[in-house]
């Protein structure tokens, strides 16, 4: 079963809740969304509003929606099979998300580091990314995030 396929399905369903509590940027908001709903469709369009989020995510110098926007950007790349660009977006995300107080973003981003690493076939890297997300599970009260990183651990052995 491709892994990345799954990956997206968890983005879909953990994103969301990120932009929950406030909504500074609904155009942002909206070119994730587009993104999203393209990813299985049109992946050259899903990766040109992502990189669009991106973009505008800098202009207006959020590194929420900077660490969010890169997330997609990685997202598209997974799909694509296209790891190290992918790996290459979620790094970019993580550093992006150092200064910000979202665990379940930053939990996001190290579980996505973890499936392009194992869809890379390089399990012991994998395997580090998910005991990293694994370190966050006090942080972050999400059943299916938690699953999510525990089925990737199991994966990886």
């Amino acid at each position: 079963m491709k892994t990345a396929g799954i990956f997206s399905i968890i983005f879909l369903f953990f994103f969301p809740n990120l932009f929950a509590q406030e909504k500074p940027y609904p155009e942002i908001d909206a070119l994730i969304s587009k993104s999203e709903k393209l990813i299985e469709v049109n992946m050259d369009s899903a990766l040109s509003y992502s990189f669009k989020a991106a973009e505008l995510s800098l202009k207006k110098n959020d590194s929420s929606y900077i660490a969010t926007s890169y997330v997609a950007v990685g997202n598209v790349y997974d799909e694509m099979d296209e790891a190290d660009n992918a790996i290459s977006y979620y790094q970019k995300s993580l550093n992006a998300s150092k200064n910000i107080s979202d665990e379940h973003l930053k939990m996001t981003i190290k579980l996505s580091l973890a499936q392009a690493f194992f869809d890379k076939g390089n399990f012991d890297e994998a395997f580090l990314w998910f005991k990293k997300a694994k370190s966050s599970e006090s942080k972050v009260s999400d059943p299916d995030l938690i699953y999510a990183i525990y089925s990737g651990i199991a994966h990886t052995y």
